[in-house]
């Protein structure tokens, strides 16, 4: 971890080591936006700093399929839970099988939502129309995620200080607003 690699957009998107980092430069697909003061890469003949930052000059396209895990289910539902509105954190959200497992119903993206403690266990093992409870909204496959705050890319005292500023701005804006 000796580069911070900036998107097209100059947002952060990974961690990257200086030696991958300069075959991007070499090779046009990467631009130097700040180098380390005090690190050098040097040969018999010339030195050069190591970059610090450096930007993707093309966007990456990630054609994955979205795996089906408890966190995806939480960004699909942006958090919220289906029934009462209420905001749950990533740690203290249910989810919930909208036709029950008791009833037949599959663990399956269409059939999963996020729900609070309370509305899971006032729903039961009940659909929500016998619980007389109703969905905000109906439980999809999603085609894409929004836009989150890529793990492990917060500013930690001990980084370099040239990536303060894009890391500290990738939490101000990608970050939780409080309600």
């Amino acid at each position: 971890m000796d580069t911070l690699v900036l998107g097209v957009d100059f947002r952060p998107v990974a961690f990257a080591s200086w030696q991958n980092v300069i075959g991007w430069i070499l090779n046009r697909v990467a631009e130097v936006i700040d180098e380390h003061p005090d690190k050098y890469i040097r040969t018999v003949s010339w030195s050069v700093k190591t970059p610090s930052v450096v930007r993707l000059l093309n966007p990456i396209h990630k054609k994955r399929a979205i795996k089906f895990s408890r966190t995806n289910i939480y960004l699909r539902d942006l958090g919220k839970c289906q029934y009462c509105g209420l905001h749950v954190s990533l740690s203290k959200y249910t989810f919930d099988h909208v036709l029950p497992k008791a009833q037949g119903g599959i663990t399956k993206w269409e059939n999963v939502c996020v729900a609070c403690v309370a509305c899971n266990q006032r729903k039961g093992g009940r659909t929500p129309e016998q619980a007389k409870m109703k969905l905000l909204s109906i439980p999809m496959r999603p085609k894409k995620l929004p836009d989150i705050l890529t793990p492990g890319l917060v500013y930690r005292p001990g980084m370099p200080a040239s990536w303060s500023d894009w890391l500290k701005n990738q939490v101000y804006w990608n970050g939780t607003l409080e309600e």
